[in-house]
């Protein structure tokens, strides 16, 4: 992703976007934390950014969908239940076989 600072604004994919510093504390498994030290500050933020950016558009995407769905606020909120429950098997049946 090309990418070039002027100020305070961060000019990606055509938008000017006003950066606000915001700090993360994220808990991370051993192996990730010690790729995460040997990275620049300036890189690990770029990387932060443009992965929230991209999920933050994913949710953007999806509320616009919903506002247009026809589904009663029951049904999408079970919809998101259960969706949220496959997810979380999903990625815990992951992480134990990536962790153990």
């Amino acid at each position: 992703m090309g990418y070039w600072r002027r100020e305070r604004f961060l000019f990606i994919f055509s938008e000017w976007l006003i950066m606000k510093e915001v700090v993360l504390r994220l808990e991370v498994p051993e192996d990730l934390a010690r790729e995460l030290e040997r990275m620049e500050s300036k890189e690990m933020s770029l990387i932060a950014s443009s992965i929230l950016l991209e999920r933050f558009s994913r949710l953007a995407r999806l509320a616009r969908l919903f506002e247009k769905s026809k589904l009663s606020k029951e049904k999408a909120e079970e919809f998101a239940e259960e969706f949220n429950k496959r997810l979380y098997r999903r990625y815990e049946r992951l992480y134990k076989e990536r962790f153990g």
